[in-house]
């Protein structure tokens, strides 16, 4: 394991990790048990898709269940000495939220840092705006780092672009619109203590999240997100990377070769990366950082679609090293496998489907679909909807009807928007020759209010 070089020691001692991992391993057996036992009571006569489904359903509700207990280990509230931290912010024609965002970052609480801001060939007042903010903070720790007309697009080469510029070993990369507390990183490096915590990810926000009934349903999706990846970090699994408001250790980044510049979404393709290598990710629940929502159905749809597609593609890239190495933790690669089966389940529930209709098509009284029986919907959506309201609950103030609200808004606004896409890009990585990646970034437009 990395001892990094600003001097960390571990949070516990050798049994205490050995107990601490005994304990996490008994919730997780009795819980799937218990979800086994329920699923043959419920189905005696068991389908193809929830044997398939089984697995899923089991290690989802035993996570969901573990993750009402924190992790033990104990992150000190202050070290020693705070390693020096680098704060990056990409910006691409952003001058409607670059001003505030730099503002901010030059405002932290912290001993120890610097801000580059990098202009990505922008064509608007970005660097303009940039400049004017140089010359206000004189003194400081600012400096703008500009790409030249022919750069390689994409967040991923901005950021490789920028790093021989930094003098952190901790690295902190915030998105153009993101807007973060005076004690963000002081919230955040302590997790570093621990010396195979290679990143750490705080809570989303979105800035805006009464502007319009699409945005509401983006923040109680962020809700959601933000639970289930807390139940992750509890049980030592698959915690991802947002892109915004992360950190992580410069000689990881190294390590590993720097961000894949051939990646949609070069935070999740980072992550599963680290996890393939033996690194632990941490989750700060209590840290968030803000940002803007996308207020129209289009750039929306653009957007997940990029999320989703970079997501598939990075499991098939690296699905092997993490089952395959020992390094990487029993309780990881169960989560890796639960996620990839919440994109194989809508098709391969589809495809169950369609078979049972033509089987049924000569009998007078059609089956049931397997869509409409106990193990298969009704589980899986009351696991949906439970740990919707559990995430809103937690990170959001209201009445119980108010949740509730919420919970259903979530429910139906991803099975309009997440399903479609599931299915749009299951096909087209299957059956296109050649991969054409393009990345394009999400417009911000400044709405933001204070």
């Amino acid at each position: 394991m990395l001892s990094g070089s600003f001097g960390i020691k571990m949070a516990e001692t050798s049994l205490e990790i050995e107990l601490v991992e005994r304990r996490r391993f008994l919730v997780l057996l009795f819980s799937t048990l218990v979800i086994a036992f329920l699923l043959v009571v419920w189905s005696p006569s068991v389908s193809n898709w929830a044997l398939f489904m089984g697995y899923g359903l089991c290690f989802a509700s035993a996570r969901l269940f573990a993750g009402v207990h924190r992790r033990q280990e104990k992150s000190p509230e202050s070290l020693p000495c705070w390693p020096m931290v680098s704060v990056l912010i990409p910006a691409h024609n952003e001058e409607t939220v670059i001003f505030k965002t730099v503002q901010l970052a030059l405002n932290l609480d912290y001993p120890n840092y610097e801000v580059l801001a990098i202009d990505d060939r922008s064509t608007d007042g970005t660097l303009k705006a940039l400049r004017n903010l140089q010359t206000e903070n004189i003194g400081k720790r600012f400096q703008i780092v500009c790409r030249s007309e022919k750069a390689r697009p994409g967040k991923a080469a901005v950021l490789n672009d920028a790093l021989p510029h930094c003098q952190g070993e901790v690295l902190c990369v915030l998105d153009a619109d993101a807007w973060v507390g005076p004690d963000f990183l002081k919230a955040l490096v302590p997790y570093f203590s621990v010396s195979d915590v290679g990143a750490v990810q705080a809570r989303k926000e979105l800035l805006n999240p009464y502007q319009n009934g699409l945005i509401r349903c983006q923040q109680y999706e962020y809700a959601l997100d933000a639970h289930l990846q807390s139940c992750r970090d509890a049980v030592h699994g698959c915690v991802e990377l947002r892109g915004n408001g992360m950190l992580l250790r410069r000689q990881v980044l190294e390590s590993l070769g720097g961000w894949n510049e051939r990646s949609l979404t070069e935070d999740l393709d980072f992550c599963t990366r680290m996890h393939a290598a033996g690194w632990d990710i941490r989750y700060a629940a209590t840290v968030s950082v803000k940002e803007e929502g996308v207020p129209n159905l289009l750039p929306l749809v653009r957007q997940r679609l990029r999320w989703t597609e970079g997501s598939i593609i990075r499991y098939l890239e690296y699905a092997d090293s993490l089952l395959s190495k020992r390094r990487v933790a029993f309780y990881a690669k169960l989560d890796m496998l639960q996620f990839v089966f919440e994109f194989l389940a809508p098709f391969w529930l589809l495809l169950e489907n369609v078979m049972r209709l033509f089987k049924s098509a000569g009998s007078q009284l059609p089956e049931t679909p397997v869509l409409f029986s106990p193990p298969a919907f009704w589980v899986l959506t009351a696991y949906f909807l439970w740990a919707a309201y559990q995430g809103i609950s937690r990170f959001h103030q209201g009445t119980f009807w108010q949740l509730l609200r919420g919970t259903l808004m979530v429910y139906v606004y991803l099975s309009f928007l997440w399903l479609p896409i599931v299915f749009w890009l299951t096909g087209r990585i299957l059956f296109r020759r050649e991969r054409n990646l393009k990345w394009e970034k999400t417009q911000h437009y400044g709405m933001a209010v204070e």
